[in-house]
């Protein structure tokens, strides 16, 4: 227990805050992605994946995931392969 409280006080990751730009890009993505079945998260993450110019997504959500075109790469690389 205490290993993992350790951790949670210094994590190999760190929360990224939605900025007022990413909600705005995610919004115009659910109005672009609409017949995909895109929901408000996963907009969410494509618009700070972009932003943060990550092209691996770490999913279980291949669907969705593999069907959007990011601006910044031509595709996302879904992880687990």
């Amino acid at each position: 227990m205490q290993a993992f409280v350790k951790r949670l006080l210094s994590p190999a990751w760190r929360l990224e805050p939605l900025q007022t730009a990413d909600r705005t890009h995610a919004s115009a993505l659910l109005d672009q992605c609409a017949d995909l079945g895109l929901d408000f998260p996963d907009a969410c993450i494509v618009a700070l994946a972009e932003r943060l110019n990550v092209r691996r997504l770490q999913t279980l959500d291949r669907r969705h995931f593999s069907a959007v075109r990011p601006r910044h790469c031509p595709a996302f690389e879904l992880l687990p392969r």
